[in-house]
């Protein structure tokens, strides 16, 4: 799908796009809150969730963890489970760092950049970052051949649909290359910004041919530099006027501001199913790179409000983020039968097709064909369902990540068993 032309209807009521996100939320306080039972779920089954969580963390598998479920825009289960650090229990108001739960966020902005007219999904990256203009490409040489393979001129050039999509081409995560060019992958501390780190990104050849497969990596935060450009302000002043300000979350950032340092959650080691007692508190110098592919924190509260705008279809306590149509653009599916999404199952299943930040889930999925699952690092899940009006938000941060990510999925699971 194509996002339409806005109407000269809408120009004409907001005068300007984003007049209304400038003003603060009605409800910006507490959540709505109801029963389970009052929008068709059963409190009893619920529980469960508890149990869940209380075996892990009593096995070891996981400290704490927060859990948000919400129906028809209510929140009906928000539970803080364990602890957050060695001398702190977790609570509801607990910060995470959401590392690749991030990216959806970057599809946001972009939408309303693009129904502002300052951008176009299929505009090609280099329009805004000409470094991006002469590309070269890593194509295979037959298997014994030294080097593996040769560089080829790039046949397109990488759009901006692409780089949210993550087909680019661009470095993944898991391709270490990126440390002989000196790239961040946005959990690091250095002393550059974005723009700066997209060069460097920019000298990197790319994978394959753009458009030619799904692969999950750094494109996003090609995304969020773009934005920049096209807003002319940072990332951090961007999401704050025009979302994070807007929806009320208050404790949304790219870095911890002294005063809510002490309640942010730190990373806790395992060993691959155990917590071995040890933790890694998050400790910024440079605060200077603002990645919108990994570096938010936020609070599950926060976070709730940003998911339910999008299930409201761009709407959220009387303030307007986005138009339903971006909203719609953001959970279609934006790679066709590329391959790429079965060969990644990011240590859970079903995962059929990739929208704009989000993957949606497939017939193989604890979760309903068509909803859309944003992941974090650590063993966060942000699951949206349009058709039944659900989140299911976890936050916890276990690295390695596998079991965390497990437990995530079995609340997931849990969930769905407890609708009536």
């Amino acid at each position: 799908m194509r996002l339409k032309i806005m109407t000269l209807a809408f120009l004409t009521l907001c005068i300007m796009p984003l007049r209304a996100c400038e003003r603060s939320p009605q409800d910006a306080g507490e959540l709505k809150t109801a029963a389970p039972e009052s929008v068709g779920m059963s409190s009893q089954k619920l529980a469960a969730i508890d149990t869940l969580i209380e075996q892990a963390i009593a096995g070891r598998i996981v400290p704490g963890t927060v859990v948000l479920v919400a129906k028809d825009g209510r929140v009906v289960y928000h539970k803080a489970f364990g602890r957050a650090n060695l001398d702190r229990p977790m609570s509801t108001d607990t910060i995470f760092q959401i590392y690749s739960s991030s990216k959806i966020v970057t599809s946001i902005a972009v939408m309303q950049l693009v129904e502002q007219g300052l951008l176009r999904l299929d505009d090609p990256i280099s329009k805004f970052i000409p470094e991006f203009a002469s590309l070269t490409v890593k194509e295979p040489l037959p298997e014994g051949s030294t080097p593996p393979f040769r560089l080829v001129p790039a046949q397109s050039a990488p759009t901006l649909r692409q780089a949210l999509a993550m087909t680019t081409g661009i470095v993944g995560y898991m391709d270490t290359e990126f440390i002989h060019y000196g790239v961040d992958i946005g959990i690091g501390d250095p002393d550059f910004d974005l723009a700066e780190n997209v060069r460097r990104l920019a000298k990197m050849p790319l994978r394959f041919q753009p458009g030619a497969e799904f692969s999950y990596g750094l494109s996003n935060d090609v995304a969020g530099r773009v934005v920049e450009v096209a807003s002319g302000m940072s990332l951090a002043e961007y999401y704050q006027k025009h979302i994070f300000g807007p929806l009320g979350m208050r404790d949304s950032f790219f870095y911890p501001p002294a005063e809510k340092a002490s309640r942010v959650a730190p990373s806790w080691e395992g060993d691959g199913r155990r917590l071995t007692g040890r933790v890694v508190p998050y400790t910024f110098k440079n605060r200077r790179l603002y990645s919108s592919g990994n570096g938010l924190f936020t609070t599950t509260s926060d976070y709730f409000r940003m998911g339910q705008m999008l299930l409201n279809g761009g709407e959220y306590g009387g303030v307007r983020i986005l138009m339903p149509e971006s909203v719609k653009e953001i959970r279609t599916n934006q790679i066709g039968d590329l391959p790429g999404v079965v060969n990644f199952v990011f240590f859970q299943k079903g995962y059929d097709r990739y929208g704009l930040g989000c993957f949606i889930n497939g017939k193989d999925s604890v979760r309903d064909p068509g909803s859309i699952s944003v992941l974090g690092l650590g063993g966060k899940n942000l699951d949206l369902n349009f058709e039944r009006r659900l989140i299911v938000l976890v936050m916890q941060t276990v690295l390695p990540p596998q079991a965390a990510w497990e437990i995530s999925e079995e609340v997931s699971r849990l969930v769905s068993a407890a609708l009536n």
